[in-house]
């Protein structure tokens, strides 16, 4: 295995996390706006239902923000790290 088929997994597992991260944050932003755009039609809201249809969506957007900045990071010091790497001999 040579360096650059190791660089090409690693990149591409930093572009699926990047993507599962954006999926999460579009999907739980998706679904806490429809439950705040039918709030007025429901008569009683029950605490299974704010679970189910708001918190558990807070939850899904915030993982999924934590996992795109998080991917964002180690990219970036993958990155940085890879480069000072590459020195002349002295």
């Amino acid at each position: 295995m040579n360096i650059r088929s190791v660089l090409k997994k690693i990149l591409s597992l930093w572009t699926a996390l990047a993507t599962l991260g954006f999926v999460m944050l579009v999907g739980g932003c998706t679904q806490t706006l429809r439950f705040l755009h039918n709030v007025p039609l429901y008569k009683e809201l029950t605490a299974r239902q704010l679970v189910r249809e708001l918190i558990i969506p807070h939850m899904i957007m915030l993982c999924g923000m934590g996992v795109l900045v998080a991917t964002v990071i180690f990219m970036v010091r993958g990155i940085i790290i890879h480069t000072r790497m590459q020195h002349d001999a002295v």
